[in-house]
């Protein structure tokens, strides 16, 4: 599959090559139907190969894109959350999301900078592998030195990455950032006439986020000595505020502005007699001494000095817990190292027993097999047992085999070799054609015997089909006619 972007003055087309034919369902109904943001294929055939050309316009690619312009967070999360879009968009109109093409020169972005794909049936890439092939693309180009553009970056590039990925944990994970939320309507405020809204004012909260820091650094550390720094740190800061606060007061009250349109910290300033007597030149030589006499700046050095010793101590006490942190760990590896070495040995052992007590007898079991031979019993348990078994069975098929051998090849009165075994003989003498003798040399102790004998000749004329057929005859003659005796046919 070749691609290829084609530039002319009205539009840019992105040319995909294939040797088979790739239409289907999505081919069909893009060609039939618009889907914002996704682009279907026109077909053609050349020379028996196969072009799909698709059309966007006056866009640019996402490669360009990254080439020109500076690539912000809020730009990387517009960016993610059109794939995401897009993928969602495409399982409305049951089409395949693996079948957009998700790559960086087949991406393309408007002027308004809204995201259009190209989607091909039978495509079938891996949508997580091109996802984090575009954000490695992304960071070749992008600032590293804004650390939180390269924490987001990283961070969607590791969610690309692992090995069960999911569209619903990038949408997790992109939900954290709310860089293009949207601003709040103004409202204005109520007019001052209006009492029924001027007593549904709510109270502004002061100090919110001093006390949220005051609090974290007890929750974290406890009552240290950091702690009962910056809390007098804090206690100053208060101080300060309300020294602060007076001197709003004495402004604003020459300023002429309604008293409801005051904020609420000045409004809850009191002033003493002699204060709020002052003319409006003493209330402000007033003001100007609270906020510009050595009490003021003292007082402001304090809170500076507190904040800087808290500073101190908390790099101290980060300094010493991530040394600790780093003994912990280094014990850890040791105790690790530790382990392995253990484990290590474990598997050196216990694979030499199993090679004794399993593998070397197992090849044994089969020589053995080979050889025609009873197991050795040898090796675990187990397998001494079934070599056991297996003996047993061996010497009693070889009984069995000695014993139909026996009943197959001797006379069951007499015992003697029969006539199955005598053919036998015989076909080892090219089939009776050689000369042979047998020699008997009977004992003593035998008991009589009669012996009748059929004999046929093969040097007569027409000897039949079979010359043991004849003797056979010879034979039975013989027994008829009183036996022990000699016949020939």
């Amino acid at each position: 599959m070749q691609m290829e972007i084609i530039s002319d003055l009205r539009e840019r087309k992105l040319q995909v090559r294939t040797e088979e034919r790739q239409g289907g369902y999505g081919t069909e109904l893009l060609n039939n139907t618009a889907v914002e943001g996704i682009v279907g294929p026109a077909e053609l055939s050349v020379d028996g190969e196969v072009q799909y050309t698709f059309s966007f316009g006056e866009k640019v690619t996402l490669t360009e894109y990254l080439k020109k312009e500076k690539l912000d967070e809020k730009m990387l999360l517009r960016l993610y959350r059109q794939f995401l879009e897009k993928m969602l968009l495409a399982e409305e109109y049951f089409l395949v999301p693996e079948n957009l093409i998700l790559c960086s020169d087949a991406i393309f972005l408007t002027s308004e900078r809204e995201l259009y794909l190209a989607y091909m049936d039978g495509y079938a890439a891996d949508v997580a592998d091109e996802l984090a092939k575009i954000t490695e693309e992304i960071m070749k180009v992008m600032d590293h030195g804004c650390r939180s553009l390269t924490f987001l970056v990283y961070g969607i590039h590791k969610i690309c990455r692992e090995e069960h990925f999911t569209l619903n944990k990038l949408e997790q994970y992109l939900a954290q950032y709310h860089y293009e939320e949207e601003p709040q309507e103004f409202v204005p405020r109520p007019p001052a006439d209006d009492k029924a809204k001027r007593t549904e004012k709510p109270k502004k909260e002061t100090g919110k986020k001093r006390e949220a820091s005051l609090e974290s650094i007890k929750k974290e550390f406890g009552e240290t000595e950091m702690y009962y720094v910056i809390q007098a740190a804090y206690k100053n800061s208060e101080e300060l505020m309300n020294i602060e606060y007076k001197a709003m007061r004495l402004v604003v009250e020459n300023t002429g502005l309604s008293r409801e349109a005051w904020p609420q910290e000045i409004q809850d300033i009191k002033l003493s007699y002699p204060e709020s007597d002052l003319s409006a030149t003493g209330k402000m030589r007033t003001a100007q001494l609270l906020v510009s006499n050595n009490s003021y700046q003292a007082a402001k050095e304090r809170i500076t000095n507190k904040c800087q010793e808290c500073k101190s101590l908390l790099a101290d006490t980060t300094r010493n817990v991530q040394g600790k942190s780093i003994r912990i760990s280094k014990e850890i590896v040791k105790k690790l190292e530790g382990c392995m070495a253990v484990l290590v040995a474990l598997i050196v052992i216990i694979s030499v027993i199993i090679r004794k007590l399993i593998v070397k007898p197992l090849l044994s079991y089969n020589q053995s097999i080979k050889n025609g031979e009873i197991f050795p019993v040898i090796g675990a348990a187990e397998l001494q047992n079934l070599a056991e078994t297996y003996n047993t069975m061996y010497r009693d098929i070889q009984e069995t085999q000695k014993l139909i051998r026996h009943e197959a090849e001797n006379d069951a009165l007499t015992e003697l070799l029969n006539r199955r075994y005598f053919d036998k003989i015989l076909r080892i003498y090219d089939e009776g054609k050689s000369s042979f003798a047998l020699l008997l040399n009977p004992k003593d102790d035998l008991p009589p015997v009669s012996l009748s004998v059929g004999a046929a000749f093969a040097d007569r004329e027409n000897p039949g089909e079979s010359i043991f057929k004849d003797a056979d005859k010879a034979l039975y003659y013989v027994k008829e006619h009183g036996r022990n005796g000699c016949s020939f046919y």
